[in-house]
């Protein structure tokens, strides 16, 4: 993995600081810096995700959440852990009300709107047809997790 990854952002005095990939394009980041471990990861969709971490040192259990196009204060308050578990494993939407401010011709007004705050479905990366591949992501449920399985052309791309 060490090759794929930019430590740079690591202190100076960690063993894997290293300058070598420093701002180049294609390598991973570690947004902790080394200092908090990855302990639960839930990724519904891009920009949809949550993370439980523990603090190497403290053993502090965190949660780092996002979720595009909702309130940071219907993030942090309203969105849990176990929400975002419970929409990937068992397909559950979840939506959530929250106020905003807008301006429309100089007037400021509030309004409250109701979104989908959680969804395991990603239209964006559904289907693909090129040509006469066809490219379809099938789902595969296990005890404890859902296992994505790229097939082109009818086949498994893991066999």
């Amino acid at each position: 993995m060490k090759p794929y990854m930019d430590f740079s952002n690591y202190p100076t005095n960690h063993e894997l600081f290293t300058n070598e990939n420093k701002a180049k394009l294609g390598y991973f980041k570690d947004e902790f810096c080394g200092s908090k471990r990855c302990v639960e990861f839930v990724g519904l969709r891009a920009k949809c995700y949550c993370f439980n971490l523990e603090d190497k040192k403290t053993k502090e259990v965190t949660t780092k959440k996002t979720c595009k196009g909702l309130g940071r204060t219907a993030i942090d308050n309203r969105l849990k852990f176990d929400q975002y578990k419970k929409c990937l494993m068992e397909g559950k939407i979840k939506r959530h009300h929250f106020s905003t401010i807008r301006s429309s011709k100089h007037k400021l007004s509030t309004i409250r709107q109701r979104k989908k705050a959680l969804s395991h479905f990603d239209s964006k990366r559904f289907c693909l047809h090129v040509a006469f591949i066809r490219y379809l992501i099938t789902i595969i449920k296990s005890k404890n997790s859902i296992i994505r399985v790229p097939i082109v052309n009818d086949k498994n791309v893991f066999q």
